[in-house]
């Protein structure tokens, strides 16, 4: 099982700093791989997780929208379009050159807008939105950025009646077929790769076989879990949860009076 976990480890921080090496764009991932090493359950779930839809309001909203069911199961009556409109960071400001496209790098900020058909953000972004959200409120949790920790150390919060936003794709399906899609980073001006199909989950559960997840697309749904640990790693082993800071209690509502 350790040296399962270590490779699994090993492979998200690869790719992730393969990506960063190639844009320059992202803060450092979160250190560290499991809090503890006492052996993993075989199966777990968190009950209470509401499934929130994007749509009709947030076409390209999947990341706010996971978000919100995480800040509503700590006790938050916020909504997703309030999320989208006053914390998410966004730039709409997306021009073609030549016929080429210059766009935001999402590692910083929502490409697009959530309200149209665009492209998304990564999880320093859910992190910085979240944050803003959670100090406004002078919550005591925190949104802890997870990428590159693995899918295990998902598995472990999950365990401890933690859930988790992660990013796969839209279905579980194959990334690879468009693999040049993508833009100028205006920023930088280098290429950035942007994974089609990206999507977010809130991950609820796992068995040795099946993960369980509330989709912003379809709700309560059941996967494959090889298959959805292989679209996690496509999408850089990126992953947020919600976590009491430094000096609050563990208790799932601590610091987390309703939103106004």
């Amino acid at each position: 099982m350790l040296a399962a976990l270590f490779i699994g480890v090993g492979w998200c921080v690869l790719a992730y700093y393969s990506q960063v090496s190639a844009a320059k764009q992202a803060p450092a991932p979160a250190a560290g791989v499991r809090e503890d090493m006492d052996p993993l359950p075989a199966a777990a779930s968190v009950s209470g997780v509401n499934p929130i839809l994007q749509n009709p309001e947030l076409p390209s909203g999947c990341e706010v929208t996971a978000l919100t069911m995480l800040l509503n199961y700590r006790g938050f009556s916020v909504s997703k379009e309030v999320l989208a409109s006053d914390y998410l960071p966004y730039d709409n400001d997306i021009y073609y050159v030549n016929g080429t496209r210059y766009a935001a790098n999402p590692w910083r900020t929502f490409v697009g807008e959530p309200h149209t058909q665009r492209f998304g953000c990564y999880a320093p972004v859910v992190v910085k939105t979240a944050n803003r959200f959670l100090a406004e409120q002078g919550s005591g949790l925190q949104a802890v950025d997870l990428t590159g920790a693995g899918i295990e150390a998902c598995y472990e919060k999950v365990a401890r009646g933690e859930p988790v936003l992660v990013w796969a794709t839209i279905g579980l399906a194959d990334p690879e077929s468009l693999t040049q899609y993508g833009w100028i980073d205006k920023e930088s001006g280098k290429w950035f790769h942007w994974v089609t199909g990206e999507h977010c989950y809130v991950l609820t559960g796992y068995t040795p076989a099946t993960v369980s997840v509330c989709d912003p697309l379809e709700g309560e749904m059941v996967y494959n879990r090889a298959l959805f640990e292989q679209r996690y790693e496509a999408l850089y082993c990126q992953a947020v949860s919600i976590e009491p800071g430094a000096g609050s209690s563990g208790d799932k509502l601590a610091g987390a009076p309703a939103a106004p």
